[in-house]
């Protein structure tokens, strides 16, 4: 892959410091642990099952510490080369509806194999949870890896399930705890941002990419913050209440009336286009928790409400119970054919007040008899554990490109490509959970002394650490050169580690610190001296380089490249479509090609943008039929109302076509025709033996002011293969023919610097659909490898041909539109004419303003608001009060469906045990608070 290249970012020069550095140490720690004996303490707690123990400045400590940081370096690792460094070319996307739906059917076949009974029957219990994040995170995952867009509204509805989890689970632990302490904050803040922090500084990528982080953790702190306000009032029957009221008030004033004030609350995350957020991060941070801003809170309320949503099924047997089902039923419904049923963005307007309706029927079926909610399925409960790392991790390992191509493990078997990265995929993902949890357990025990000791030592070292890199950056460092920085930290810290942990008094350790001091000077030492000769042979600094994520402009390899990087998708057609509404269309299934990379100014260009960019052109296209196919579709783009004239006699006859249809000839071999609008020329040259022709007789001439031979076309797009491959059998001749072209006509790039050059590669060849013998055996796909392979490996793709556009892509999954295993239908034909503009537009970007340097229209951040609406939140707001103030959870329809019973809740039995034990809790906490106070206070006067 063709890759541009500049100096790694500080960030990722931190990361390779700090896990370079624990490298050494890990192996240090571990040789001192082989050369110990084990006492029966540590056999015994190496036999335990427990969370890792609270990191203290011991021997033991630093091993443990050393070791999982070890670990994680290899997973962030992993990341960067399956991101950056891959030994295959990373492949793209393609959707198989049949495909997608068997994966789903086989995993929820296991899951139900996997069924087992629980013991905690209560609503909503842990392990129910678990699987339900597990089986939402699957779909998740595979709408992302087939890029699924037919199934992006229960995605949405999904992440939408994971939002309200996070308000109701917070919620529930601190009405219950009580515990507002900063360390429980630490803690969750570790949990949700510890991975996605290293991946940020490894990748160089911004905090918004990862939007799911920054999201849940900001609703967190929302939640945080609602019961840390007036929190006397929490366990209360209704200050709680007008509390929340007043946060949904709040919600609706920002994100429903907007008027500027999400602008202002959000304005720091700023609005320069950056990775992640194409729109500046104001929008995108908009768009995301617009999409979701009811979610957090309303799950609030269910975890405000929850003791009398668990009594609720006690007292709603019977009548109420088949009243509150046929009503969420029909809520379903209704919401499938009125909210589901819309297109992508018209449902992500309407989105966020209506997926309350399929969550909450989803908790009320999944709960309404003991029967229902005693079965989990454990191999759903087991990925729920993980949903964070998987979402992370998908962006680099299963997926790659930021989540926009695929892991490519076994090039050409994309079945088993998907089966062996899925396994790589989540075995790494369940490894750095464990890693994070093990982590904090060593960082932030319960222990708030040895947690803010901990802590403070934690930024004291990645603030030296991005110090030292930022100065490492400056100077554009080489790999050697990072590897002695590295050194230089151990010996600091091995330095530091003597000085401020007991560790001194440890002879063991001590003589192997002694050892390693000696062999890292050493080793520091000689690895100066190799850097200055090296310096000194190479005259350059070789610095270490990364894939710049930044946009492109003209023509870098990347973007050329870019042009043949995409995948189809499939849309329905639009409701505002005609033939939709006047009921004219029974079926419509509609497809377009999409680019896969958004950093390169690659698009549809418009027929006027074309017409502007070819006026007063001469365009020649040579080869054979693929190339004839190809020229009609490009003369489309341009002028739409073109009629391909497809008389028998034409179709291996030179063609052409002045723009506006006005006729003209291309035959002279002088350099004096003129064009007003533009020429396109179509020369039937089947054979490589053609081509050069071609290039002889009509693709050049001497130009008579300079006496200098030169291109007679603008551009010229050439294609052969076919035939060279079924009557002549021979690559190599091929190829020394492609070398013989490239020595006689590259040195005319010189003087004709204003055409460009572009090769086209054959489509994919359909063996099963090829209708001769002789097709099948000398035209097959192997074959056509071998002419693709030899011109890739000639001087011609190195040198005459500036652009190689490579329609594999376009022509795969196509297959059902090929009669003769060769030939295509129109629109693949079309997109590779698009690719084949982008190619010439790539070399003069100024021609329709795609450079970023040249273009005259500056960036205008996108406006937010358009997502607000203040009508759907008053809707929502109202039915927020229903659910506080008639304490139901179900969208009042529980309490509803009691009163038309003669039923009602028992507020005084739901919660009257739980706030009993609350109070217990809270003695209980304020006692062992005193007896630790006490404890350090006699510890101080000893």
């Amino acid at each position: 892959m063709a890759n541009s290249k500049e100096a790694a970012p500080a960030s990722a020069i931190m990361m390779c410091l700090l896990f370079g550095t624990n490298c050494l140490l890990f192996f240090l720690f571990q040789a001192i642990k082989m050369s110990s004996k084990p006492t029966e303490e540590v056999k015994k707690s190496n036999k335990e099952k427990e969370l890792s123990k609270p990191f203290l400045g011991t021997l033991e400590c630093f091993t443990n510490l050393t070791s999982e940081l070890f670990r994680t370096g290899l997973v962030i690792f992993m990341t960067y080369v399956c991101e950056r460094h891959w030994i295959f070319e990373h492949a793209t996307k393609s959707y198989s509806r049949d495909l997608f739906l068997f994966v789903l059917i086989v995993f929820f076949a296991y899951g139900l194999y996997t069924i087992k009974p629980v013991h905690d029957l209560t609503l909503l219990g842990r392990e129910q949870t678990e699987e339900w994040k597990g089986w939402m995170q699957f779909i998740f995952l595979l709408y992302h890896y087939f890029h699924a867009e037919e199934v992006y509204n229960s995605v949405r509805v999904m992440i939408t399930c994971y939002v309200w989890m996070t308000g109701f689970g917070n919620f529930s632990f601190f009405y219950i705890k009580q515990d507002f302490g900063w360390l429980r904050v630490a803690q969750m803040m570790w949990r949700l941002n510890f991975s996605v922090l290293l991946l940020m500084w490894a990748h160089g990528n911004t905090y918004i990419l990862y939007y799911i982080c920054p999201m849940h953790t900001f609703y967190f702190l929302m939640v945080y913050a609602t019961m840390y306000v007036f929190s006397s009032v929490n366990n209360s029957k209704w200050g709680i209440r007008v509390k929340l009221m007043l946060v949904g008030i709040l919600i609706y004033i920002v994100w429903d009336i907007n008027g500027g004030i999400f602008d202002f609350l959000f304005a720091w995350l700023g609005t320069d286009k950056v990775v992640g957020a194409n729109n500046g991060s104001v929008w995108e941070y908009y768009f995301r928790t617009s999409l979701d801003h009811w979610s957090s809170f309303l799950g609030m309320i269910f975890a405000l409400n929850f003791p009398l949503a668990e009594q609720y099924f006690v007292k709603a047997k019977g009548l109420p119970l088949y009243i509150s089902s046929v009503v969420m039923a029909i809520a379903t419904v209704w919401w499938l054919v009125t909210c589901y049923s819309q297109e992508k963005l018209a449902y992500n307007l309407t989105h966020s007040y209506f997926a309350i309706i399929p969550l909450t029927a989803y908790i009320f079926f999944r709960n309404i008899t003991p029967a229902v909610r005693s079965g989990v399925s454990m191999s759903f409960h087991d990925l729920g554990k993980t949903t964070l790392e998987t979402y992370l991790l998908q962006h680099h390992i299963w997926l790659t490109s930021n989540a926009k191509t695929l892991l490519n493990i076994t090039p050409g078997n994309p079945w088993i490509n998907f089966a062996l990265a899925t396994i790589l995929f989540f075995t790494v993902s369940k490894e750095l959970y464990r890693l994070t949890m093990s982590l904090r357990g060593m960082i932030m025990p319960e222990d708030k002394n040895v947690t803010f000791t901990n802590c403070i030592g934690l930024g004291v070292i990645l603030l030296a650490a991005y110090t030292i890199a930022l100065f490492l950056h400056s100077l554009s460092p080489t790999l050697l050169e990072i590897f002695l920085a590295c050194l230089g930290l151990m010996l600091v810290s091995m330095l530091a580690i003597n000085r401020l942990t007991k560790l001194a008094e440890n002879g063991l350790y001590q003589l192997w610190s002694t050892r390693a001091l000696v062999f890292v000077g050493f080793t520091f030492a000689g690895g100066i001296v190799m850097q200055l000769i090296l310096n000194a042979s190479n005259g350059s600094n070789g610095a270490v380089v990364t894939t710049s994520t930044t946009p492109y402009i003209g023509n870098t390899p990347q973007c050329l490249e870019s042009i043949s990087s995409g995948h189809w998708v499939k849309e329905k057609c639009s409701p505002t479509d005609p033939a939709v509404k006047t009921n004219k269309q029974v079926y419509c299934n509609t497809e377009k090609w999409l680019w896969d990379n958004a950093a390169c100014p690659v698009s549809k260009i418009a027929p006027s943008k074309l017409r502007t960019i070819f006026k007063g052109k001469r365009v020649a296209f040579v080869g054979d039929s693929l190339i004839r196919s190809t020229y009609h579709e490009f003369i489309s783009l341009i002028e739409p109302d073109y009629k391909q004239n497809r008389s028998f006699t034409l179709k291996h006859s030179n063609i052409d076509y002045e723009l506006n249809s006005k006729p003209t000839s291309t035959n002279s071999t002088t350099i004096t025709t003129t064009t007003t609008n533009g020429l396109i020329s179509f020369i039937w040259a089947p054979f490589i033996e053609n081509v050069a022709n071609a290039y002889k007789e009509q693709l050049t001439a001497v130009d008579p002011t300079t006496s200098t031979k030169k291109f007679t076309y603008d551009m010229i797009v050439v294609g052969v293969g076919y035939w060279d491959a079924l009557h002549k059998h021979n690559v190599e001749a091929y190829k020394t023919a492609l070398d013989l072209l490239a020595g006689v006509y590259e040195p005319l790039r010189e003087v004709s610097a204003n055409t460009v050059n572009i090769w086209l590669l054959p489509t994919t060849v359909i063996d099963n659909l090829l209708p001769t013998p002789e097709k099948q055996q000398f035209m097959n796909e192997e074959a056509m490898t071998k002419y693709k392979d030899a011109f890739l490996s000639s001087k011609a793709a190195t040198s005459l041909f500036r652009t190689v556009v490579n329609p594999v892509n376009v022509s795969r999954s196509r297959e059902a539109g090929s009669v003769d295993g060769v030939h295509y239908t129109p629109e693949v034909y079309q997109v590779i004419a698009h690719m084949i503009s982008n190619g010439y537009a790539l070399h003069f970007p100024q021609l329709i303003g795609k450079s970023t340097a040249t273009s005259g229209k500056p960036y205008v951040p996108k406006v937010t608001g358009s997502m607000s609406s203040p009508y759907h939140g008053a809707l929502l707001l109202v039915l927020s009060f229903v659910m506080l103030f008639s304490m139901d959870s179900f969208l009042g329809v529980g309490f509803f469906s009691l009163v038309v019973c003669g039923r009602s809740y028992d507020w005084e039995a739901a919660y009257g045990p739980l706030h009993k034990k609350i109070g217990n809790t809270r003695n209980q906490q304020q006692q062992n608070e005193g007896s630790q106070r006490d404890a350090e206070v006699g510890g101080n006067a000893a």
